[in-house]
């Protein structure tokens, strides 16, 4: 058993339940098939990372999202700053970012080699970077949010080991030089970017953009709760919600919305599967937050506290965007959701046994 089998089981089961009472059936299958097929993935990958390795494959991961960022910035760059790039992950480069910035500060942090932690740092600066080519708030947000958690693994280890760590330093470092690149290129390369955020927020007092569309589409998530609270409207039935509530397209925005998800996968689960299924996929989540941290907390020395410290971080952002980011059990973002787990998974059944003897 890998530690978090019975979560993703009742995950599934919460899932088929809803499809069962779906409003449409035929439209619940493919999501239905779907979740089953990630917590195969979960499986096949738990079971890879325990014959590679756990810190190798951990890097690797990291590594990969520093260079899709590196080729990001450059794409960015050579286009002016006058478009959003994504790169060839697309979307996916969102979840990808936000889980891989905070485990390379992890890995700055924790690192007792003075190269290492120039390493680590020039690709958490770089993921910044990218972040900030996508133009997108949502992952702006959540690297923010993990910084206090990130401080807070740092102080955790530097405590139980007794060793000093310089944990404010290296992250007020890497914010003044992205607060100086955006000052210098606020007309030209981050122009676009400033202005988003402007409007962002312009919009808490007065909605309007892409805050005005979110909120019809959470409105129309807890409406469709609200129709059945227990099992939902069915999995995958949100993108003809309006077969459901029919009052929906009085809404004057909702025909710029109407085929798209929820942009709030807590209040697209409530919608589509109700209290058990919401309850299913937090239960996961939790599971994953403090099996993760009980790793982290039982680690041998600096080598296993980075990997688990960072697969705590990264966990804790998935948690805490499940309330705001588009997706993560759908789309390739469910492959990444799998490889999280996996990783934590893994690092829980070989706690203990990277070794101590050098950096990355």
């Amino acid at each position: 058993p890998s530690g978090y089998d019975t979560a993703f089981v009742l995950l599934i089961g919460a899932v088929v339940l809803s499809a069962l009472f779906a409003h449409n059936r035929a439209v619940a299958v493919v999501p239905t098939l779907r979740i089953i097929f990630i917590y195969l993935v979960f499986r096949c990958i738990y079971e890879v990372t325990l014959r590679i390795g756990v810190r190798r494959i951990v890097l690797f991961y990291i590594a990969q999202v520093i260079a899709l960022s590196l080729l990001n910035v450059v794409i960015f760059i050579m286009k002016g700053g006058g478009v959003r790039v994504y790169g060839p992950a697309w979307l996916a480069f969102e979840p990808y970012a936000m889980t891989a910035f905070p485990m390379a500060l992890v890995f700055l942090l924790l690192s007792v080699d003075r190269w290492a932690r120039l390493r680590w740092g020039a690709g958490a600066f770089i993921i910044l970077l990218a972040v900030l080519a996508t133009q997108a708030r949502g992952p702006l947000l959540a690297l923010v949010l993990s910084l206090p958690v990130v401080w807070f693994t740092a102080r955790h280890y530097r405590k139980r080991f007794g060793v000093r760590l310089a944990v404010v330093r290296p992250v007020v470092g890497l914010a003044v030089v992205a607060g100086v690149l955006l000052a210098v290129f606020s007309a030209t390369l981050y122009a676009g970017w400033l202005e988003r955020v402007e409007r962002f927020i312009a919009a808490l007092s007065d909605p309007q953009g892409t805050v005005a569309l979110r909120l019809t589409l959470w409105r129309a998530a807890l409406q469709g709760f609200l129709h059945d609270p227990l099992t939902g409207i069915g999995i995958g039935n949100f993108r003809s919600i309006e077969a459901v509530l029919p009052t929906i397209r009085l809404d004057p925005l909702w025909r710029y919305v109407s085929t798209m998800s929820a942009h709030n996968v807590v209040l697209h689960y409530l919608c589509e599967t109700g209290v058990i299924g919401t309850a299913a996929l937090l239960w996961l989540a939790w599971r994953g937050l403090r099996q993760s941290f009980r790793t982290f907390a039982r680690a041998g020395g600096y080598r296993d506290a980075q990997v688990a410290g960072a697969l705590f971080v990264a966990l804790v952002v998935f948690a805490v965007t499940l309330f705001y980011m588009r997706a993560w059990t759908w789309g390739q973002e469910g492959f990444i959701m799998a490889m999280l787990f996996a990783f934590s998974a893994a690092a829980a059944g070989s706690a203990g046994t990277t070794g101590t003897q050098h950096d990355a």
